[in-house]
């Protein structure tokens, strides 16, 4: 099953034309399945010649004459035009589905350069090390699953379909992504300004259980005020998390306050609940919209 993560408004959107273009299990071939693969790669382009009918016939020409070229860019700005337009968003000209986006991409801060951290979210624009572009939508078992064109044979036809990672997510194969959530102007979630920031007390770290719109998930809280989360239940509390789905920062204020900035953008506030085994919440999305939040401190929890 592949963990999609928590779903924004715009990554939901980013889901619908997805799934509704691209579902499991979907394989366009260039030759095969013509009318769909031209759709998906943006229709007839204005260098097209009369002869062409279809983006496999331009295929043809152009590896004919030597060219190893493929589709995932096309693929790939269809997609960011589709999700454009369900946004009401004016790209401007912009085209996602370039090789040199990290270098050209207007909203610089929208550019998220590969790190061992932060992880590529659903519906985010992935650029490989390689010559590559494609599109995430989640993880399985610590593999990156995406949705790409160029999954074909030069010379002979290309696809479009979902593609599993074939070893555990490596972020040294990634030059970085596109956080379509910055990218398409989704709301900064407002940031509560601690009164005064003291040094949290030992109760706070280690393994809590959080539950978040009815479900379940964990949180390790570490001493250098660094939070992850994670949906892998199943991991052993006698030491930090192996699998993670997301890292933000905490810190604690005077008013005994938790206040945690998601790299996501949302921002969520606990408060001790009677005791120091139990706390209340609120997480607020980068959109505005709320939910509240309970915590249960595991009971055999290291502390890193």
């Amino acid at each position: 099953m592949i963990e999609e993560g928590t779903l924004t408004d715009i990554r939901t959107k980013a889901r619908a034309i997805i799934d509704k273009n691209v579902p499991p299990k979907a394989r366009y071939t260039s030759d095969g399945a013509k009318d769909e693969f031209t759709r998906l790669t943006g229709g007839r382009g204005s260098d097209w010649k009369p002869e062409w009918k279809w983006r496999h016939d331009k295929l043809m020409a152009v590896w004919a004459a030597g060219s190893q070229e493929t589709c995932c860019m096309d693929f790939v700005g269809w997609y960011a035009r589709q999700l454009a337009a369900a946004l009401s968003f004016d790209l401007k000209g912009e085209n996602l589905g370039r090789f040199d986006i990290n270098t050209v991409i207007k909203n610089k801060s929208a550019w998220i350069n590969t790190n061992g951290v932060s992880k590529p979210k659903y519906g985010d624009v992935l650029l490989h090390a390689g010559i590559h572009i494609d599109v995430a939508i989640g993880f399985e078992d610590g593999h990156l699953w995406r949705v790409a064109a160029g999954q074909g044979t030069v010379g002979t036809r290309d696809i479009i379909t979902r593609v599993k990672g074939d070893g555990i997510y490596n972020y040294q194969r990634l030059k970085g992504w596109v956080d379509i959530d910055v990218y398409f102007g989704g709301s900064a979630a407002p940031s509560p300004i601690p009164t005064r920031m003291v040094t949290p007390p030992d109760w706070v770290f280690g393994w809590w259980r959080v539950n978040w719109r009815g479900d379940e998930y964990r949180y390790f809280f570490y001493r250098d005020g660094t939070v992850e989360w994670t949906e892998h239940l199943q991991q052993s509390t006698s030491r930090p998390p192996l699998l993670t789905d997301g890292t933000g920062t905490f810190v604690f204020d005077a008013l005994g306050k938790i206040i945690i900035q998601w790299e996501s953008g949302s921002v969520e506030t606990f408060s001790k609940a009677g005791s120091t085994r139990e706390m209340r919440g609120t997480w607020t999305g980068r959109d505005g919209s709320q939910a509240q939040l309970t915590a249960s401190k595991l009971e055999t929890s290291f502390i890193a």
